[in-house]
């Protein structure tokens, strides 16, 4: 406060501010600084939390199927459950066909109206030829309304970490959105109804990260390919979900806090923000914690 009050006085008793059209100058460039950010805080933080998902199954269609990539645990089996939940048949990909079992024997067990298809997919051949023709192949004759964009792996060290470490984050983080999107567009545009695309990106996409740059910089492909491509296709609604740290493998269950949210709550939030958003946080206190890196100063942050 004393600092504030020093700047107030400083600028009341100066020759430059007795001027009226300098004090209309300063007073505009306030409220204009002061608006910009309210309408930051609204559109980022207060208005989704009045968002609901709505009628789905009248949106995209019966009988239709969500792809969920990287669907057998945490982000991906949550979006399996709330889908099949909303009446969508699911197909199921991952590279671990014992997981997606149990996932499929809980779609079956709690909506056995349902249908499931696994297919096995490591993501870390992605570059192999033939992969994704074998995935196509075993995609034919369904009626897909949704994909899933979800697969992707993590690490922190940079020069702690092999080569092919690196080369498996970046394919595995990259390749399969670009692709598997690529691969489905004509289809899902085509369609009578609407379709979608859900990318799942990060927080980290917002600024460079000086503990994971790898993985930070992959999600900045996530959320361009996403954000370049939403003005392209009338039919497809298209957003980026940007978390910040959710209970998944990939940060060792952190229990839920300030920053950590469970799976449910960012998928939840991003169906509901799906055809209304291009990016979102997803839950409430990530979309708290994105509107403050945008707004605070990077001393603050700790973000350039």
């Amino acid at each position: 406060m004393q600092l504030l009050d020093f700047f107030h006085n400083f600028l009341a008793s100066s020759a430059f501010y007795q001027i009226e059209i300098w004090r209309d100058v300063l007073f505009s460039i306030g409220l204009i600084f002061l608006s910009l950010h309210l309408h930051r805080v609204l559109k980022v933080v207060i208005i989704p939390m009045f968002f609901s998902e709505g009628d789905m199954i009248s949106k995209y269609g019966e009988n239709t199927w969500a792809i969920i990539t990287g669907a057998s645990a945490g982000i991906g089996r949550e979006f399996c459950l709330k889908l099949a939940e909303k009446g969508f048949n699911i197909v199921l990909m991952a590279r671990d066909l014992g997981r997606m079992k149990n996932v499929e024997d809980e779609i079956r067990m709690k909506y056995p109206q349902v249908e499931t298809k696994l297919i096995v997919s490591d993501f870390k051949n992605a570059v192999k030829d033939g992969f994704f023709e074998g995935i196509m192949e075993q995609l034919v004759g369904l009626d897909i309304s949704i994909l899933v964009n979800n697969v992707g792996m993590h690490f922190k060290g940079f020069e702690e970490a092999s080569v092919q470490e690196i080369k498996n984050l970046i394919i595995v983080n990259c390749i399969p959105h670009a692709v598997l999107t690529r691969n489905l567009l004509s289809q899902l545009q085509k369609r009578e109804k609407r379709s979608a695309i859900i990318d799942i990106s990060s927080i980290g996409a917002t600024f460079p990260r000086s503990h994971s740059p790898i993985y930070s910089a992959t999600k900045v492909f996530n959320d361009f390919l996403s954000r370049g491509i939403q003005d392209l296709y009338s039919n497809i609604d298209v957003i980026s979900i940007r978390p910040r740290f959710v209970m998944t493998q990939m940060t060792n269950f952190k229990k839920p806090d300030i920053n950590t949210v469970l799976p449910e709550d960012v998928v939840v939030n991003s169906l509901a923000s799906l055809g209304k958003m291009d990016a979102t946080a997803g839950a409430l206190k990530h979309r708290f914690t994105e509107w403050r890196y945008l707004t605070l100063p990077s001393f603050i942050t700790g973000f350039k």
